[in-house]
């Protein structure tokens, strides 16, 4: 990995990351979390559809919530629900998150 370029990479406070998380899980019927990083806005998003209803939660740069954000191209992944609840429940020992 350490040959491999970093396009995109932050530092946030990982109790707003625990409550983003937790929004989205409460989507009846929601399936998959899809994570939004672009240099432009919005600069860090995360979104789910469910069944009646989708939701977005946009986190602002410059905002208090980043210790850091450098995002240098639009990138979009696609993580199931599940796997998201489980790594929101280590955000609960942390102060920040690094991706």
């Amino acid at each position: 990995f350490n040959n491999s370029p970093v396009v995109n990479k932050g530092i946030v406070k990982s109790e707003q990351l625990r409550d983003a998380f937790s929004e989205l899980s409460e989507l009846p019927g929601a399936a998959t979390v899809s994570v939004l990083m672009s240099p432009e806005t919005p600069f860090f998003r995360l979104s789910t559809q469910g069944q009646t209803a989708s939701c977005e939660i946009d986190f602002p740069k410059g905002d208090e919530t980043f210790t850091q954000l450098n995002c240098k191209k639009l990138l979009q992944c696609e993580y199931r629900l599940s796997l998201i609840q489980q790594a929101g429940k280590a955000l609960s020992y942390s102060d920040k998150t690094f991706f």
